[in-house]
């Protein structure tokens, strides 16, 4: 018998998600990574900067209020603060839009570079650990890793830079109000940064059994379509029906468990950014009763309020979408786990088999979950003679003879 192909190296593949989505985005295009980075910072540091210049506008609104019609015209310094304003919507837009185009050529073509690179670390697999695994699994794994590299993208290049230039920009706007303000955001975005994070940090592992269960369904449901014939000729369609019915079962419990997670989430989280925004408006307007703030000073506060909620509200989205995508592509890692290189052995005389035997006698068989495969099977198979095992899709028919080579390897 040859046993070369048990005669294996192992290299492990590296299951590093961030640093796997930096790399297919740099390959992919490092000067539109680069300009996504820029173009998301800028646009979003223009629009932080609005709060200072709604202040000019609304002072200058206050300052010439009973002056707005003199001699039949609009006082100009509020059209020049006006229009300036108008100026910063204007070119945050150009800047967004740039910065969407610039995401969609390097989002399809990072996505194509994860594919690329897994199925090649695939199809490079030892056919003996290929033929144990469920191909279906492992190519719905590399399939989903590509939109999860997608996604990584999006929040790495652009959500989570415009989070971090927003909150500098806040804090750097405050400090034209007075002390207080800059301490309650400063606490305030400490205290729902971490909060988010926990929260979302607690949701990694149920999307990643969620991405696990759902890739572990539609593998089965493309094993079982692409041996229809088989399925047929055995009578087993509706059994095959109902494994797959099951299946989809488990997928709906683990949705349906993430879903009450989110929901309950959702509420404390966000719950808490409007009671900042309320409370953050309510002390400005205390404030401008007792004179201490003017009226843009009070627009400043309304207009830097509703920025940082609306950017830092999103946050928890934000993670979650991070930490499943994280999960979908931990999981392709995991489907293709150890690179096996079957070593060269061509100079290694090869012998016909002639004669022999192989024998089963009540042997048991389980994984190290406590499932139990098969239990004292004797099974006698002698020299030229063919044995076919049928079982349902992933009821693990393939366990046996894989078993009795690694047996023999051994």
């Amino acid at each position: 018998m040859n046993l070369s192909n048990f005669n294996k190296k192992k290299t492990k593949l590296s299951a590093q998600p961030l640093r796997t989505t930096l790399l297919a985005m740099f390959k992919a295009s490092p000067i539109a990574s680069v300009f996504q980075v820029l173009a998301a910072a800028l646009g979003v540091g223009l629009l932080s900067y609005e709060p200072v210049l709604i202040k000019g506008l609304f002072d200058s609104i206050a300052k010439y209020q009973s002056d707005v019609v003199t001699n039949g015209h609009t006082n100009s310094e509020i059209l020049s603060n006006f229009f300036l304003v108008c100026f910063v919507w204007a070119s945050a837009f150009l800047v967004n839009i740039v910065q969407e185009i610039i995401e969609r050529v390097l989002a399809p073509a990072a996505q194509k570079e994860i594919q690329s690179t897994l199925f090649k670390y695939a199809v490079n697999q030892s056919s003996t650990y290929l033929n144990t695994k469920n191909v279906g699994y492992i190519t719905q794994s590399i399939k989903q890793a590509g939109p999860a590299v997608a996604t990584l993208i999006t929040l790495l290049s652009y959500d989570f830079v415009r989070l971090l230039v927003t909150t500098g920009m806040a804090l750097y706007v405050s400090t034209k109000l007075p002390n207080g303000f800059l301490t309650i955001i400063s606490a305030w975005t400490i205290a729902y940064y971490v909060t988010c994070y926990w929260f979302a940090r607690q949701t990694f592992p149920k999307f990643k059994i969620f991405s696990s269960v759902g890739a572990k369904s539609a593998g089965i449901m493309g094993d079982i379509l692409s041996n229809i014939e088989l399925v047929r000729s055995f009578s087993k369609t509706s059994d095959e029906v109902k494994l797959v019915d099951r299946e989809l079962g488990i997928e709906k419990g683990a949705s349906e468990e993430n879903r009450r997670y989110i929901i309950l989430m959702n509420l404390i989280v966000y719950g808490g950014a409007i009671l900042f925004q309320v409370i953050f408006v309510y002390y400005s307007i205390v404030l401008f009763n007792k004179g201490a703030l003017t009226l843009g000073d009070v627009a400043l506060a309304i207009s830097l309020a509703a920025i940082l909620v609306n950017n830092a509200s999103g946050l928890c989205r934000q993670l979650l979408s991070f930490f499943e995508q994280t999960g979908n592509l931990s999981n392709a890692f995991g489907a293709i786990g150890y690179l096996e290189l079957e070593d060269s052995n061509a100079d290694i005389p090869q012998k016909e088999i002639t004669s022999g035997r192989i024998k089963f006698q009540n042997v048991t068989f389980k994984y190290e979950n406590g499932r139990t495969i098969f239990k004292d099977v004797s099974l006698s198979i002698s020299h030229g003679e063919k044995v076919g095992i049928v079982g349902h899709s992933g009821a693990a028919e393939h366990d046996p003879p894989f078993l009795y080579c690694e047996i023999v390897a051994t």
